[in-house]
């Protein structure tokens, strides 16, 4: 019965009854929980990328459609294998470090900012996803939306590093944001060429200006050739 209620005591009395000390036993049994949270995280990675891998895989492989096979390329079932890991070692480090407060925070605080991360990585692979998807439609030829994919990646990265200072400052999101908009007249000073580069970036695509396979010149900048991609803030030539 103890052992089901607490594992920590249970292991620190197998300690003891080796002939080892209370100190001894305590830090052996804290340390015992923590390889083992250790190596069933890893087997929860290993076995979550086993399942995607083969079950996933063969499943996408057989449906007559190519979209899911976008998003296996894309890598967006397989980065979700990386939440099995976080998730065990979020519900498992109370068990092996519950007599360590402070070290119990610093875990749960690193495994949140960990699954903030793979998280940001699994929806931006969702986008790209969804952006090839998109190419392979008759309209994206007529209509390029590379930039608006950038821009949203963009808007992800910063609400993904808001919630990290967040967690990290104990600081309410809200507060972040005010913050930034007191800084707003030093972004846009700083930033001010990317920002321009953006808005017409936005306003290329949004009255189709330009398009991919367009043919330009511009003397000036002794450039003369046929568009072959369109960016944030770029146009390849």
């Amino acid at each position: 019965m103890t052992l089901v209620n607490d594992p920590a005591v249970w292991f620190k009395n197998l300690f003891i009854h080796a002939g080892l000390s209370y100190s001894i036993s305590s830090m052996f049994s804290t340390v015992t929980l923590v390889l083992i949270v250790i190596v069933l995280s890893w087997l929860s990675n290993l076995i979550a990328k086993t399942i995607i891998l083969n079950i996933v895989t063969r499943i996408v492989k057989k449906t007559t459609t190519n979209w899911d096979d976008i998003f296996l390329e894309q890598k967006v079932f397989t980065r979700l294998s990386h939440f099995a890991p976080a998730l065990v070692i979020w519900f498992l480090a109370v068990l092996a470090l519950k007599d360590f407060p402070i070290w119990l925070l610093m875990v749960h605080k690193l495994t949140y900012i960990y699954m903030v991360v793979v998280a940001m990585v699994v929806v931006i692979s969702f986008i790209d996803a969804w952006h090839e998807i998109y190419k392979t439609l008759s309209i994206a030829k007529h209509r390029h939306i590379k930039g608006y994919v950038q821009l949203i990646k963009i808007f992800i990265i910063i609400i993904s590093i808001l919630v990290i200072v967040s967690v990290i400052f104990k600081k309410d999101i809200s507060t972040l944001i005010a913050g930034l908009g007191a800084m707003a007249a030093v972004i846009i000073l700083v930033f001010k060429d990317t920002l321009l580069g953006l808005v017409a970036s936005i306003q290329l695509s949004a009255d189709k200006m330009l398009k991919i396979g367009d043919w330009i010149s511009i003397p000036r900048r002794d450039v003369d050739g046929v568009v072959s991609d369109i960016t944030l803030t770029t146009v390849k030539v």
